[in-house]
């Protein structure tokens, strides 16, 4: 068979490769996401994500259109296979930085939980505490203070943990902070003294 269009050896239906290449709109292979200029997530169909999920979120989208396809992320082309033939097609991916909803908060002042560290060790303590967490999982700010550093953190739980798995000695208080529908939201304070 030909191609009904060039005349070439059709390999697709009736035709061939650059020919079936025209007919798929190309606007399937532009992407649009928007990233957290400050932890670094993505909005991956609409929830906050790891931004290595993008790649994967992609194919998946092309998978939806197409019997199987991947993606080149170094080169960024897209290989996608229409009745085992193999058409590729460059990426085109948007960018829009904005904050995510925890980093907007934590902005804004918002925070579950702190560390406050006193004494002449805390600079040892900062490093060891801030390696614990990722920006990503655990959005966090650092104040420092003339009597020393409070770390505040979004999720006071995770905060929580880490300091437990220091074994180092603590003290803990709790204060309500403020009411969410019916919810009583309390504010975590962890005391370390060096």
């Amino acid at each position: 068979m030909i191609c009904i269009i060039c005349g070439k050896p059709a390999v697709i239906d009736l035709y061939c490769k650059d020919c079936y290449k025209k007919k798929i709109n190309q606007n399937i292979f532009n992407f649009s996401y928007s990233v957290c200029r400050n932890c670094g997530k993505a909005r991956i169909e609409g929830v906050w994500r790891n931004p290595d999920l993008i790649w994967k979120n992609m194919e998946k989208k092309l998978l939806s259109k197409f019997e199987n396809a991947s993606i080149d992320p170094k080169e960024l082309i897209a290989y996608i296979y229409v009745k085992d033939v193999e058409l590729d097609f460059p990426i085109k991916i948007n960018i829009y930085e904005e904050l995510c909803p925890e980093c907007s908060k934590i902005k804004g002042g918002y925070y579950e939980g702190e560390i406050q560290l006193r004494g002449q060790k805390i600079k040892k303590y900062l490093k060891i505490i801030t390696s614990l967490f990722d920006k990503t999982d655990n959005p966090y700010s650092i104040q420092e203070l003339k009597e020393g550093i409070n770390i505040r953190f979004f999720s006071s739980k995770k905060a929580l943990e880490s300091i437990k798995s220091l074994n180092i000695p603590y003290k803990v208080t709790t204060k309500l902070h403020t009411q969410i529908q019916g919810k009583r939201r309390y504010r975590l304070t962890i005391l370390i003294r060096t």
